[in-house]
């Protein structure tokens, strides 16, 4: 009896993983990936909104984009994937006072290069909201379509509040 359990837990410590145990590695290092990875250095994130003219309506998507605005120039990326399409965005353009022109391009469609126009808002709040000192946006429009970009603005990490008048 002694030498068939020897035989059965040798046996049992060798085991080849199992499909479902791929699997189960695969998840866990997909879901431990996901906190791991932080947006580009050279962009933040915002939220994105594309509202895209149908025949009587509009079809609105939304999501997280990538964007940069330094020294008057704007670029950003976003992607929409759902079960039945991809769209993968670009747009680059300038700001000036308040005005932005941009180009926007949507993969693999005949959207190339298509000329956008619209403004860049920021707007500060009195005081301080859960945090947020203010918002910031940009609206572009082809004069069909919608594409905006919005995100909450925040007191860098150990700057003062300014006075407040009493």
């Amino acid at each position: 009896m002694a030498r068939y359990m020897r035989r059965i837990s040798q046996r049992d410590a060798v085991a080849k993983p199992t499909g479902r145990d791929r699997r189960r590695v695969l998840l866990l290092v997909l879901w431990l990936s996901l906190f791991a990875v932080e947006p580009a250095a050279s962009g933040e994130t915002w939220a994105f909104l594309w509202a895209e003219a149908g025949r009587n309506d509009y079809q609105v998507r939304q999501g997280s984009a990538i964007v940069t605005l330094k020294d008057g120039t704007l670029k950003a990326t976003m992607r929409i994937e759902n079960k039945t399409e991809l769209m993968e965005f670009i747009v680059t353009g300038s700001v000036s006072d308040g005005t932005v022109r941009a180009k926007v391009t949507i993969g693999a469609s005949e959207f190339l290069d298509v000329p956008f126009r619209g403004t860049h808002v920021v707007r500060r709040w009195e005081e301080v909201f859960e945090g947020s000192t203010g918002t910031e946006s940009i609206v572009l429009t082809d004069g069909i379509n919608v594409l905006a970009f919005s995100r909450d603005l925040f007191r860098p990490p150990g700057e003062t509040p300014p006075p407040r008048d009493r």
